[in-house]
């Protein structure tokens, strides 16, 4: 979420949010590299020759995101997490839709790095969907546990560039980003 010093987000949502198309417009051109950034973060850690490509999420998520009124975003950091959810609820639509495609079904334990997460985490769409339930459990029993995961996870974004997007401190993120690990990994089959 690197800024440049032209005009904020924060003052284009506000903008937007009073009915200003041409801050609609600015907002897009402001925030696309960022959204493009985000999404690159969550398509490295798809299968490989994925179906969806990045600029295709992008523009999805822009799309979901102002199906919503400018007004539902609190400031910069507050649009950006509503984007890394939008992005991931693409992806885990479209695991749903390949997986109603296949016979079988029911995921079985989902491997684990040191770090929390397996580098082949979202490689098929039962694990997509079981990572996915998981989180939605997560953010039921501890909603801030679940945004930093998500900010950190889906995102790719800093320890720093979550406390600021999150309104923390780098000490409360890395203590969640610590029991959301471990509490994911006991969720998808750890030992």
């Amino acid at each position: 979420m690197h800024e440049p010093p032209s005009q904020p987000v924060t003052r284009l949502l506000d903008l937007a949010r009073g009915g200003d198309e041409s801050a609609r417009q600015a907002l897009w051109d402001r925030v696309y590299q960022e959204l493009h950034r985000t999404a690159e973060a969550c398509m490295r850690r798809e299968r490989p020759a994925h179906t969806l490509q990045t600029t295709a999420v992008v523009h999805e998520a822009y799309f979901k995101l102002f199906n919503r009124s400018c007004e539902d975003y609190r400031s910069a950091g507050h649009f950006f997490s509503a984007a890394a959810n939008a992005m991931r609820q693409i992806l885990v639509d479209h695991a749903r839709k390949k997986r109603a495609t296949k016979r079988g079904g029911g995921a079985g334990a989902v491997p684990l790095d040191g770090d929390g997460f397996a580098a082949e985490f979202d490689r098929d769409p039962e694990t997509e969907l079981a990572v996915s339930e998981a989180m939605h459990l997560l953010e039921k029993e501890h909603p801030r546990a679940a945004e930093v995961a998500k900010l950190r996870y889906y995102t790719g974004l800093t320890v720093r560039q979550t406390a600021e997007a999150l309104g923390v401190g780098d000490r409360t993120v890395e203590a969640d980003w610590k029991f959301a690990r471990a509490w994911l990994y006991q969720r998808l089959g750890g030992e």
